[in-house]
Parts: structure tokens; C-alpha cells; sequence
């Protein structure tokens, strides 16, 4: 149960009954949000527990994590107590994921919210009941992955999927769209928003399509997504995040963002909700075995490929376009540092290191582009990754839970042979540049080699960031020939990392003053692919 017990404060209580540990002993957890969310579990105070009308003894493990003891076989009742987070203004995007509680407005991820006894099996499909009290008379709506709820909800679904799905609450803009008959409900908060919200529905509605098209679902059930801002807007900055859940997808912006399909080489509205969406199969259906880490390749690489693809096919991406996005990401590889490591290093610094945690995005791109082509030169064009990503679907649809990497290499060999699947191997385990052969992109695209001035911010970016101070510039660098020093304090800076293209802005004290510096973040020149798009007349069908 999720009530509404103080609109003003606000002041909202998540009440949790579910059958004890058979040993007396129950531990509650949530997620603890791996280094994507700060300080999981923080905004929640267990603040009763029961069981058979009995007070329990409670233990605090962790922020996020807590024991109960009670009688054996007993069935507890536990309350956790929610007050104003006044997280959306937080400029570190890793506090959006977390409860967000503020007169009107209740965005809840359930992971981060709703502890689950860990004795239970989280994967075991069970009956659910969910019921909202005290929203509906202070004039708040609420919403959730399963439906507009306007009372108790029966819910049958495995308890990690429930807890990985949306919860929201307040005083939204509602908006519903059918996708081949199927409901899409967008919930948009706040009205500052430089694009009409009726377009971004339409949108939201036009990839869903796409994608359920292409896996031949369309059937799929209700489906939610939801736009909040966060942070604060500032003149030229674009900042989106987001994720994928079970049946919805959740959208953070700036205030004011755009929320149109603009295209560029970077990150776009339409590329984010293409690849969260893509989650919906690769990810949820398609899961990863632990540690999911060493598959991220496939998971993220995939549905960064994917997006791109499924984008142009619904005309949302030009051929241009297209072709900018694939060299942006071309030179994002061939300058990472870290692009020969092993999975070992990604599995123990994906969260520490950012280049480390580009990684799998960067190289699970290219070897689908790989994969792809390996697929279409074996069966003369007949099929491609298309053929293996529903393939790999239906095999999680008919009860395959979990997939090691070790398996996906065989599903992969099934379809693209044997010596791709090993090259693929040397690649994702090994750390080995993908070899792309040169009529990877035709007939449309022409693969070249070329070379590009590798990223180097040249300076200690972390420390800096960290102490705000300058730290470790780098003689001989862009940074140093533009007058950065050790020792400067630093009120502000613009970063886009991985890009060459784009200025580094950096705001330091100087006597009584601010001065800005800015230079372009190039090093050394590098060997990178680099795609041209075809002239018609140079286009020859395969």
C-alpha cells in the first residue's frame, strides 16, 4: 500500500505485508543501485514493523537494507515513511533515480522504494496487490507500469518486476495514445516545456510502434512513460537521462528542454527513448547472468545499434544522420584508452571509471555492426542480427530466464559461424580491436579508414571536479597552450566527453575576477573507421 499521509509536508508511507523467513529472521532490501544511484535507500525510515500484532526488533544492515526477527513462519507488516526529497534540482543526475516526494508530485522507481524480503524468489511469478490511499482526495492521480489506478490493483508478475517499475502520484498532465490498440499513457510534469507535450506523445507512440513491430508484439500490454526536469536550466547545456522498466520507460530533462527530433551526432530525445525502450527485450526479456556486468557488451551495445537502426526505418533518422552517428561512434572507440581491456576490467570498473563504463556501449555497437554483417554474408542476404535478436526472444519467451556470455557466443555462432562468433569471443573477452570489413555499411555506406586526434582533456578532470581546484594539467597540451594551470580554482566547466568537436569551457578565479578558458580537447592522432555516405549513382544493390 502507497498513502498519502500528509499532502503539505508531504509525507507519503509505503506499507509492505508479506510472509516472514521460515527461521524468524527476514532481511528487507532494495536495490543497492550499484554507481548509478547515490546513496540508495537514504530517503526511507522503516519506522514500524509487526507481525501478529507483535512490536519487532529492527536491524539497519545498510542504508538500504534491514532485519527483522520475529516468530517463525509469521507473516510481517513493515511501514517505511517517505518525506519531501528535494531531489529533482540536484545537478547529479545518480539522485533522479531515487524517491522523489514534493508537494503535488510522487516519482517512484520500486526498486529504490519497496523492499522485498530477500528469502523470497524474485523471479517466481505471484500474485500482487497494490492500493493507493489518500491521493485521490487531495487531487493527486496516480499511475504505475499496470494501468491508471484509481483504486486496488491485482497484479500477477514475478516480484523483480514488479519492483522495477513506476510509481507515480500528482498533479501531472495525462496523456494516452493507442499503438495498435494497445493503451500508451505519457505523464508529463510541469509546463515549461519547449515543445508542445501532445507532439512528444506522439513521439513516445511512433517508437513503441517500432519497436513492437519489429519483434512482432504488438500485443504487449499497457505501457507508461514519464517526463519530470531536473536540475537546472542553463543557456546551451543539453543534459537527458533515463530508464527502461518494466512497461514504462522514466525520462529526466532539463526544464524547458527541447523535446523535439533534433538531429545530431550526439545523444537525442528520440535516441534515448529508442535504446530504453529496446530494454524492454534486450534486458528484460533477454536477461544477462551475473555478473551482468560481462555481458553489458550485448545489452548496451545492442540497443545503442538498435536504436540507430530502428530510428532510421521509421524516418525519425537520416541516411546523413545515420552515418553521423556511426563515425561519432567510431571516434568515441579508437580514442577511449581503455578500448583493448578485458572483460575482467570492465566487470570491476564499470561504475568507477569512465572510460571504463563507455566501453561496453562503444564495443557492443561495433560488434553488432559486425555480427550483422557476418550474418548476411553467410546466408547471402536471407538474414541478419534481425533474425537473431527474435530468435533469442522467443528462446527467453518459452523459459530461458538467463543467458551467460558463453551462450550468447553460441546463439551467435548458430547464425554468423563459427569464426565470427570467435572473433566476436577475442572482442568482448579478450579485448581485441573488432576487424570490420570494408562493405560492413553497403550498399548506402562506404567504410573507410582514416585518422582522428584522440579526446584528451588534459588536465585531471575527477580531481578537479572533486576539490575545485585544478589539478595535474598536462605540459604540452590543448589545456596548457590555453592557459590552464595547476592551482586554479574552478567556479564551472563544460565537458562532452569523447568529443574532439566540441569546445571545453572552463570558468576560473583570476584576481578578483572570473575568466573563462577554452580550448579544443585534441591529442595525438589515432586509427578510426570513419563511414561515407554513397552517391545514388555509386549505390549498387547487393
Amino acid at each position: 500500500m502507497i498513502e498519502l499521509v500528509d499532502p503539505d509536508l508531504p509525507r507519503v508511507e509505503i506499507t509492505l505485508e508479506a510472509p516472514g523467513d521460515t527461521d524468524g529472521v527476514t532481511e528487507l532490501a532494495l536495490d543497492s543501485g550499484g554507481g548509478s544511484v547515490r546513496e540508495p535507500g537514504r530517503d526511507l525510515e522503516l519506522v514500524e514493523a509487526r507481525a501478529g500484532g507483535a512490536i519487532l526488533d529492527v536491524e539497519r544492515l545498510e542504508p538500504w537494507r534491514w532485519r527483522l526477527t520475529h516468530a517463525p513462519d509469521a507473516r510481517i507488516t513493515a511501514v517505511f515513511a517517505l518525506e519531501d526529497t528535494a531531489h529533482r534540482a540536484d545537478p547529479d543526475p545518480r539522485v533522479h533515480y531515487l524517491p522523489i516526494v514534493e508537494p503535488g508530485f510522487l516519482h517512484v522507481i520500486g526498486s529504490h522504494a519497496l523492499a522485498a524480503p530477500e528469502h523470497l524468489d524474485g523471479g517466481e511469478e505471484r500474485p500482487l496487490r497494490l492500493e493507493w490511499r489518500g491521493f485521490a482526495e487531495a487531487g493527486w492521480r496516480t499511475l504505475t507500469s499496470f494501468g491508471i489506478d484509481g483504486g486496488p490493483r491485482e497484479v500477477r508478475s514475478s516480484l523483480d518486476g514488479f519492483r522495477h517499475a513506476l510509481f507515480l502520484a500528482g498533479r501531472m498532465q495525462v496523456l494516452e495514445r493507442s499503438v495498435r490498440g494497445a493503451p500508451v499513457c505519457v505523464s508529463v510534469y510541469g509546463d515549461a516545456w519547449a515543445t508542445p507535450v501532445a507532439d512528444f506523445a506522439d513521439l513516445c507512440a511512433s517508437i513503441v510502434e517500432t519497436e513492437r513491430e519489429f519483434f512482432g508484439e504488438l500485443d504487449r500490454p499497457f505501457y507508461l512513460i514519464s517526463l519530470i526536469p531536473v536540475g537546472t536550466r542553463e543557456p546551451g547545456v543539453v543534459s537527458m537521462g533515463g530508464t527502461g522498466l518494466t512497461n514504462s520507460f522514466a525520462l529526466f530533462l532539463l526544464p524547458g528542454a527541447s523535446l523535439v527530433a533534433e538531429e545530431g551526432p550526439g545523444m537525442s530525445i528520440p535516441w534515448l527513448l529508442a535504446h530504453e525502450m529496446f530494454h524492454e527485450w534486450n534486458g528484460h526479456a533477454v536477461t544477462l547472468a551475473q555478473p551482468e556486468r560481462l555481458g553489458y557488451w550485448f545489452s548496451e551495445g545492442f540497443s545503442d545499434f538498435y536504436a540507430r537502426r530502428l530510428l532510421l526505418r521509421a524516418g525519425l533518422l537520416t541516411l546523413e544522420g545515420y552515418a553521423d552517428s556511426w563515425n561519432t561512434r567510431f571516434a568515441e572507440f579508437a580514442t577511449n584508452p581503455e578500448r583493448n581491456a578485458p572483460a575482467e576490467r570492465i566487470a570491476e570498473a564499470f561504475w568507477t571509471d569512465r572510460n571504463v563504463g563507455d566501453l561496453p556501449y562503444q564495443r557492443g555497437d561495433l560488434v553488432a555492426l559486425l555480427i550483422d554483417h557476418a550474418i548476411r554474408t553467410r546466408t547471402n542476404g536471407e538474414q541478419s542480427l534481425d533474425d537473431l535478436m527474435r530468435d533469442l526472444v522467443r528462446r527467453s519467451r518459452a523459459g530461458q530466464r538467463e543467458f551467460t556470455v558463453d551462450e550468447l557466443l553460441a546463439a551467435i555462432g548458430e547464425f554468423a559461424g563459427e569464426p565470427a562468433a570467435a572473433h566476436v569471443r577475442e572482442v568482448v573477452v579478450d579485448g581485441v580491436d573488432p576487424e570490420l570489413p570494408s562493405d560492413v555499411g553497403a550498399p548506402e555506406l562506404e567504410l573507410v579508414r582514416t585518422e582522428i586526434p584522440s579526446f584528451e582533456v588534459g588536465f585531471d578532470h575527477d580531481k578537479t571536479v572533486a576539490e575545485g581546484v585544478v589539478a595535474s594539467v598536462r605540459e604540452d597540451s590543448a589545456a596548457a597552450h590555453a592557459g590552464l594551470r595547476d592551482g586554479m580554482q574552478a567556479l564551472g566547466w563544460s565537458v562532452s566527453f569523447g568529443r574532439t568537436d566540441l569546445t571545453i569551457e572552463i570558468q576560473v578565479c583570476e584576481g578578483e575576477g572570473v575568466r573563462k578558458i577554452s580550448y579544443l580537447p585534441v591529442g595525438e592522432a589515432v586509427p578510426a573507421y570513419r563511414f561515407q555516405v554513397r552517391q545514388p549513382c555509386q549505390v549498387r544493390q547487393p
